[in-house]
């Protein structure tokens, strides 16, 4: 009898110890470039439900953050955020489902309206926006943090000094950009994010996207630690 009671109780100690596992965080920012590149990326943006399948987030019980903003001319835009925390231990799971349930029509007509308002302005200060972005997700106390960013990576701002239609980035003239760019702006360490970047080029815009891409972008944040990915749509 006291063996079993014994087994009992280890059985119900291993039970108390997952359930006490702390939920993963994950924080997720998602950033359209509504600055001259023609793109109209309202008619196929994604739900929160799809974001949720890119980042691989499976548990009811995860904790969520989201940021919303969109690049414009300037260093800064504003930014809609929101958060959900965790289900608590002995809490009814019908009720996480309920608040989840609300949280993501919240957060869907914020994606939408992200999506959908005009803002489309002649410059693109694509460099300090990200800056500004991705050393907040650096600091974030999170598991997970991914940046998902629509755009052409076509910076081109007199704020920054510097403009990929001008003088495209070639293997000469990385190192000249960054040392403009870093008088205005520095990326920290971005060790644990991932940077997912949304653009299908047109004919137009397909050699520079490329000279963006390859001689500027990817160079710079896999320096700094990221792990970038580009897909044409999600």
């Amino acid at each position: 009898m006291k063996s079993l009671i014994a087994k009992l109780a280890i059985v119900m100690a291993i039970i108390l110890l997952n359930s006490c596992e702390t939920p993963k965080h994950f924080f997720t920012i998602v950033a359209v470039d509504k600055t001259g590149s023609g793109i109209n990326y309202s008619a196929n943006h994604p739900s929160v439900e799809k974001l949720e399948q890119v980042i691989k987030t499976s548990d009811p019980d995860a904790v969520r953050t989201f940021w919303f903003t969109d690049i414009s001319d300037v260093s800064m835009n504003a930014i809609k955020r929101f958060h959900i925390g965790s289900n608590g231990t002995w809490d009814n799971p019908h009720n996480r489902t309920d608040s989840l349930s609300v949280f993501y029509r919240r957060v869907n007509k914020s994606l939408n309206d992200l999506f959908t308002s005009s803002n489309t302005k002649p410059e693109s200060s694509v460099y300090l926006s990200l800056c500004d972005l991705l050393n907040n997700l650096a600091k974030a106390k999170a598991d997970y943090k991914t940046l998902l960013l629509y755009s052409d990576l076509l910076e081109n701002s007199t704020v920054s000094g510097v403009s990929f239609y001008h003088t495209p980035p070639t293997e000469t003239n990385y190192e000249a950009f960054v040392k403009t760019l870093e008088k205005k702006a520095v990326l920290n360490n971005l060790s644990g994010i991932e940077i997912i970047v949304v653009y299908s080029p047109t004919l137009q815009t397909d050699k520079l996207f490329y000279s963006a891409k390859v001689f500027f972008w990817e160079k710079l944040l896999k320096s700094k630690g990221a792990n970038i990915r580009f897909v044409a749509n999600l």
